[in-house]
């Protein structure tokens, strides 16, 4: 009874602290990978597609990655929570519950029960900063299902239980493909701990088939190779590999300046400045686990155990980065057995406890803070070309985000800064010429995309866009031939069916506009929902609120929780004068999406409607907080005091409406205004 009430007090502390420490990253929107891999990924909104995601690729816009339980995972949410980012990261936080728990468990069994070292590790652990990329990162869920199930086969197969740990293997696999090392864990473990017996030596064997296997098919399918070539030396990413290993231990211990999005210096040669502290380090991690290899087995196991984990990952083989915070979520594990083993042996108690105490607390304001920063993409992305200058993909979504505000000069800088760095990068490219499509500059965005084409032929992306462009210039056929070229290449590709769809009803081709729409209501009726959601816009600006209204519920009733939709139909019943209707409708956009900022403008703008001055200001301030690069909102701030009779303040708003929309007319009428009252 004891031991379990023990056993409650621990998983109890555990589990409040994780969900504290991670409970404001409830707040932080889709972001980055999030929005190919659930937003607009087709394989998670249905259930009847579970076999088709196990003969699937992680994505519609992946071939690199095979992970059918991290879409699995997704499709669990989805059918709970459909688009509320809040359920994935609910989920995200208790799979780094449940990780933490088998951590500790696995410890237990490793260090003959000693709680006192397993609970310290643990609680290192669950709140270090660092999985802030991979717990609060929605798209990081293929490293925490890939932790549990590997912890969870490595308890099984020390308990014994060969089956069931091999079933938990592939579980671990069919998460991530890190996994595949695994065998060498439990090696290490046989050889280290110095264990025999036919179920240990059947069951590394299983394991290991079940590795081999995979590993045959996967060359199968990619036609003769596993890992992907490398640009880089061996001998250059083996220098790194060096390097890395004190950088990552640095890193736990004293994490600072973490983010998303690392470059590298790559090391040249062995003995130069860079390279004579890690080498000293590695050096001592490697006379640690010979020094302890007979007298602390649990030491030099620990210390293998980060060496093989970090394997796959090290960059040692070629995969898409070299340093990440996420790479180490479970090799870590081996740095906090081995700091708590020493913190549990330590003399004075006092001493241990305030170590422990004092890492706890800087783990824990560190996450807490990095989660706020998740919570503004703004912050998130400027914090990365910050802190790596040479992140081109981070410079090219900071223009994105700018350029979907209207905030065109700097998104045109920030392509053009991505592309200074990586002249080939084709995200960059294509959003460049989609900048200058905004701007009506077609020639220049057309010479891009083909340009992207010419590199990357089978550029879905960029054969959509080329059709845009040439619907826009009236060159149908043109259009038709790449819109078509688009889905041919991919057919999950959403967006293109529905641009496809409104080209052929803007061409009055009703019987090709209804194949499309009958194919996207048994495969992605989102995409359907995308298709109502854009005619119902079209009719709104020709006046046609009835036509509107219907669409928009069409939109509504495949896709309930798309916050854009409930926007539009508040906008609908506003104009048609149901404005308690529409301040529902505007409610639960907030609801849905509490940073839409287009949301907010419209409840206030009811507001100022009703006379109701205090909550219209507290709404447009609301508006300002999430966008506060947009005209009309400071715009329609300056009407709201002018019509209270607060000029002074008035006039400060309308002036920096102007400072964004230099063109912006009616501010400049109610300045003038303003001047002649004070006459």
């Amino acid at each position: 009874m004891i031991k379990n009430n023990r056993n409650l007090k621990e998983i109890s502390v555990i589990f409040i602290l994780g969900v504290a420490v991670y409970l404001n990253s409830l707040w932080v929107n889709f972001i980055w990978d999030d929005f190919a891999l659930v937003v607009n990924n087709p394989l998670i909104r249905d259930p009847r597609n579970i076999f088709r995601i196990f003969t699937s690729n992680l994505s519609v816009a992946s071939d690199i990655f095979y992970r059918p339980l991290q879409n699995i995972s997704y499709l669990a949410d989805f059918s709970l929570y459909r688009l509320n980012h809040y359920g994935y990261h609910l989920t995200n936080i208790l799979l780094h519950i449940l990780v933490t728990l088998l951590f500790y468990k696995l410890l237990l069994l490793l260090s003959d029960n000693d709680r006192k070292l397993g609970f310290f590790a643990a609680l290192l652990f669950l709140v270090c900063p660092l999985w802030v990329e991979t717990v609060t990162y929605i798209a990081g869920r293929a490293d925490i299902l890939m932790a549990v199930f590997i912890l969870l086969s490595f308890i099984l197969f020390i308990k014994e239980r060969i089956f069931f740990s091999a079933l938990a293997f592939l579980g671990a696999v069919f998460s991530k493909e890190a996994s595949l090392i695994f065998p060498l864990v439990i090696l290490a473990w046989l050889l280290i701990f110095a264990k025999k017996g036919k179920a240990f030596l059947t069951g590394f064997l299983l394991i290991s088939g079940i590795t081999l296997a995979y590993a045959f098919i996967s060359i199968v399918s990619r036609g003769g190779s596993l890992i992907t070539s490398s640009t880089y030396p061996f001998q250059t990413r083996l220098l790194f590999f060096v390097k890395e290993v004190a950088d990552y231990a640095a890193l736990v211990f004293f994490p600072a300046n973490l983010h998303m999005s690392y470059t590298v210096i790559l090391p040249d040669r062995l003995f130069s400045g860079m390279m004579i502290a890690p080498a000293a380090f590695l050096a001592l991690l490697l006379c640690m686990f010979f020094y302890y290899l007979k007298r602390v087995k649990l030491i030099s196991f620990s210390l293998a155990w980060f060496f093989i984990m970090l394997l796959p990952q090290s960059g040692l083989f070629a995969i898409n980065a070299f340093f990440a915070e996420h790479f180490i979520y479970l090799a870590a594990m081996g740095f906090f057995a081995v700091f708590a083993y020493y913190l549990s042996r330590m003399r004075s108690r006092r001493t241990a406890y305030a170590l422990l105490t004092a890492y706890l607390l800087l783990f824990s304001i560190t996450t807490v803070r990095y989660n706020f920063i998740w919570q503004d993409q703004f912050k998130f992305f400027n914090r990365i070309t910050l802190l790596s200058e040479n992140s081109f993909a981070a410079y090219n979504n900071l223009g994105v985000l700018h350029l979907d505000r209207h905030n065109f000069s700097e998104a045109e800088r920030l392509f053009k800064k991505s592309l200074s760095i990586n002249p080939d990068f084709p995200e960059a490219r294509l959003n460049l010429a989609r900048f200058y499509y905004l701007k009506n500059d077609f020639s220049r965005a057309v010479g891009l995309t083909k340009g992207v084409l010419e590199d990357y032929p089978h550029n879905y992306t960029a054969w959509n866009f080329l059709g845009t462009f040439y619907f826009k210039q009236k060159e149908y056929g043109r259009a038709k031939d790449c819109y078509l070229k688009a889905v041919q290449i991919n057919p999950g590709f959403g967006p293109g069916w529905v641009d496809l769809y409104n080209f052929y009803s803007a061409q009055g081709k009703d019987q090709e506009a209804r194949k499309i729409e009958q194919r996207l209501s048994r495969v992605d009726p989102f995409a359907l929902a995308e298709i109502f959601f854009t005619q119902s816009q079209g009719f709104v600006k020709q006046g046609d609120t009835d036509r509107a209204l219907s669409e928009i519920d069409r939109a509504i009733k495949l896709n309930a929780g798309n916050s854009n939709y409930y926007n539009l139909k508040g906008h609908i019943l506003k104009a048609k004068g149901d404005l308690e209707g529409a301040f529902y409708q505007f409610k639960t956009a907030i609801e849905l999406a509490p940073r839409n900022w287009e949301a907010y403008n419209n409840l206030a703008n009811l507001y100022a409607l009703a006379g109701d001055f205090e909550s219209a200001d507290l709404y447009y301030r609301k508006a300002l907080r999430l966008n506060g690069n947009f005209a009309n909102l400071y715009f329609n701030l300056g009407l709201l005091y002018f019509e209270s009779g607060r000029l002074s303040e008035a006039q400060g708003f309308f002036r920096q409406s102007l400072s964004f929309d230099a063109t912006h007319s009616l501010a400049e009428d109610y300045l003038r205004k303003i001047k002649d009252r004070a006459k």
